[in-house]
């Protein structure tokens, strides 16, 4: 097979319920001087993606191993997670998420925030591949290696494409985890699913998922924290911490709560889509 080169980093798995009726998703990122271009329809193979955005190097060169073996297989579970889901909400019944099946969503949100742009937007490619090459040329040239090997290193530096390589892999790297620390400060975080039963939509973003604070700060260890992934239109799966059991797995949420979360997600993304214009258009203003 042919090294993948086209990367999602908001799953299609995802994207397919954010679709209009005619299969489509209306889509705007920012384009001018912060500002949304006008909302496109398009189809979600040419959306939430990169070209080799996690491509990384490997002995036999450029590999596409991350987005393949790694993100594909996180993909294919949260699709079928997904399907589950909204299978069980559809027949008015509450699904149970626990066990290993919680462990694992909670792994796939964790990644669904850390695989986007926003994450790494101060992550310099190039900077970061030159600095580590510079320090293998002069540790290279400290242990006196032969010629040729410190030659090979300084012909990479000295190329712009191998730099930004070095670099584009060590970052690909790091947000492929592990998030052992993370892991662990979201052990005590189950599962609710909220619900629009008006006319009211969630849309979807380039940071798939949003911590929440709720009055204080969005890290993990403020017990009102919380982690929002809007599903569909009309769900979002929530982390939260509930010690006492005493939320119900399906809460129907007002419409000027949804409205603050699709407000988040605009203000800190710089992708946005829908399947509706009008519902775009008024959050883009």
């Amino acid at each position: 097979m042919g090294r993948a080169r086209k990367h999602h980093y908001v799953p299609q798995a995802l994207q397919r319920y954010f679709r209009s009726a005619e299969g489509k998703i209306w889509y705007s990122e920012r384009v001018d001087q912060g500002r949304f271009g006008k909302p496109e329809k398009r189809n979600t193979r040419s959306t939430f993606k990169a070209r080799d955005y996690y491509t990384v190097l490997d002995d036999d060169g450029l590999s596409d191993r991350i987005e393949r073996n790694f993100y594909g297989e996180m993909d294919d579970f949260l699709g079928q997670f997904l399907a589950e889901v909204h299978r069980a909400l559809d027949d008015g019944s509450a699904p149970v998420v626990e066990g290993e099946s919680l462990s694992s969503i909670r792994r796939v949100v964790i990644h669904l925030i850390a695989r986007t742009p926003e994450f790494t937007s101060d992550f310099d490619e190039f900077g970061v591949g030159e600095e580590v090459l510079s320090n293998a040329l002069a540790d290279a040239i400290e242990a006196n290696l032969d010629a040729t090997e410190i030659e090979k290193i300084r012909s990479e530096l000295e190329d712009r494409i191998r730099v930004r390589n070095f670099g584009r892999s060590i970052r690909t790297q790091a947000q492929a985890g592990p998030f052992s620390r993370i892991d662990e400060a979201l052990k005590d975080f189950d599962v609710r699913f909220a619900q629009s039963k008006g006319q009211h939509s969630f849309i979807l973003s380039s940071l798939s998922a949003y911590r929440i604070g709720n009055g204080g700060h969005n890290g993990l260890s403020n017990p009102r924290t919380e982690i929002w992934l809007p599903i569909s239109p009309k769900r979002a799966l929530v982390l939260l911490k509930d010690p006492q059991k005493k939320i119900p797995m399906v809460v129907t949420e007002p419409r000027d709560h949804i409205r603050k979360v699709n407000e988040f997600a605009v203000s800190n993304s710089n992708e946005v889509a829908s399947h509706s214009e009008k519902l775009l258009l008024s959050l883009l203003g």
